[in-house]
């Protein structure tokens, strides 16, 4: 997600075709000024920060609630400007009910903020969805909290399903004084189901202007959002919420006896999702088949914890040597014959991987993907990147991802 937003600068990259569209769409060719913006002589004499300032100027003096909407639809295109915001949007396409193929449409623009534009005027909820994914993505990976395999479940997602997931976080809302409304979206994207839960928060007040510019204090009840995530092929669930892990059991409880069916037993941070012990083993292998279109793989760092320090002292080791961790290994020797640790007193708390692809991206470079493991359960490869389901498989294939060999206790609700 972008940092910075300049108007002027956003509507220079917009099609000028797709800018009146807009306009005309929005209502603001009908405003004073909208209505004297030039466009024959801004399509003649070209795009530029000059001609556009009179757009711009239109849109600063449009009526406030005008205002607020054109600007909140440019900063949610300007999110989705990029090389990932676009895969969002052809993912999102085909994973409707009626699959959309936005792929021909989106080739007769050049430039990211031409393509997320068009999809805004013409698939508006293809293009939310995609600018949702784009908030979870956002979400640090340390922040979402994953089970073991919960053998034998499948989601059922019907409307009374809903309702009774719906009505018991809004009964434990209720408990803590906060509000009982509460609303669920579900989105199904095959191996993924994603479940949207905003419920209502405390009651907040807020010093706000009204209508005849005098300064009041407002009360006002906002939602705040949970995220569960069910993957299908591992059987696994992660959940996304700022509470703290009683929460977190709740609502695993609440999903569990809702939405599979089954009663899951409590939260076991000492369960590892990744186990890293046997990285630290020089013999380690990293087996890759030719359908995996992987040119190197590379360990370039190994995060050490010593067991023997209550203070839970660590070190890390970095390999120099390009698709080559024989180094790294020589500097693990070397730490431990010039310590008095044995190798059985370090546990491998982190590790940093690097994936050569054989597909190549612009001026002919290749794709590399390099992320970190860190244990219980903490990645940084994002969920929606093309290549998370390539690492996924392989780390599996590899025996560090082993979420799939742990069972979640569960029993029929």
């Amino acid at each position: 997600m972008k940092n910075t937003f300049s108007l002027l600068a956003f509507l220079c990259k917009m099609p000028l075709e797709l800018l009146e569209d807009y306009a005309s769409r929005i209502g603001l060719l009908e405003t004073t000024m909208g209505g004297c913006i030039p466009w024959d002589t801004i399509e003649t004499l070209g795009v530029d920060r000059r001609s556009m300032a009179h757009v711009r100027q239109a849109i600063v003096d449009a009526p406030e609630e005008m205002r607020n909407r054109i600007m909140q639809d440019f900063m949610d295109v300007d999110a989705l400007a990029d090389g990932r915001g676009i895969e969002y949007l052809l993912s999102t396409g085909r994973c409707q009910a009626d699959p959309v193929e936005l792929t021909p449409h989106l080739t007769h623009y050049s430039g990211s903020h031409a393509k997320a534009f068009f999809a805004l005027l013409e698939f508006p909820e293809i293009f939310s969805k995609a600018l949702r994914y784009a908030h979870v993505e956002s979400i640090g990976e340390s922040r979402w909290h994953k089970t073991g395999r919960i053998e034998g479940t499948s989601p059922q997602v019907d409307e009374n399903n809903i309702k009774s997931l719906c009505l018991a976080i809004s009964n434990h809302c209720r408990v803590q004084g906060r509000g009982t409304g509460c609303e669920i979206d579900v989105e199904d994207r095959g191996d993924d189901l994603y479940l949207f839960v905003y419920p209502e928060d405390y009651a907040r007040r807020r010093m706000v202007y009204n209508d005849q510019s005098d300064l009041v204090v407002e009360t006002y009840r906002p939602a705040f959002e949970i995220i569960y995530v069910y993957h299908r092929p591992a059987q696994t669930l992660e959940i996304y919420s700022n509470g703290g892990s009683s929460d977190r059991e709740a609502l695993k409880r609440f999903f569990g006896r809702a939405i599979l069916g089954v009663e899951l037993g409590n939260w076991s941070g000492a369960q590892k999702v990744y186990q890293l012990e046997q990285l630290k083993n020089p013999t380690s292998t990293f087996p890759v088949k030719p359908a995996d279109e992987i040119v190197a793989v590379r360990l370039k760092k190994l995060s050490f914890t010593d067991t023997t320090s209550e203070e839970s002292r660590g070190f890390a080791l970095y390999s120099q040597c390009k698709y080559n961790a024989n180094d790294l290994f020589a500097y693990l020797e070397q730490t431990v014959n010039s310590s008095q640790l044995s190798l059985a007193q370090l546990a491998v708390s982190r590790v940093q991987f690097q994936l050569v692809f054989q597909r190549r991206q612009d001026h002919g470079r290749q794709v590399t993907r390099t992320f970190t493991l860190a244990v219980p359960n903490t990645h940084t490869f994002k969920r929606n990147d093309p290549f998370a389901p390539k690492i996924q498989e392989l780390l599996e294939r590899w025996k560090i991802d082993v979420a799939h060999d742990i069972s979640e206790f569960a029993v029929p609700a």
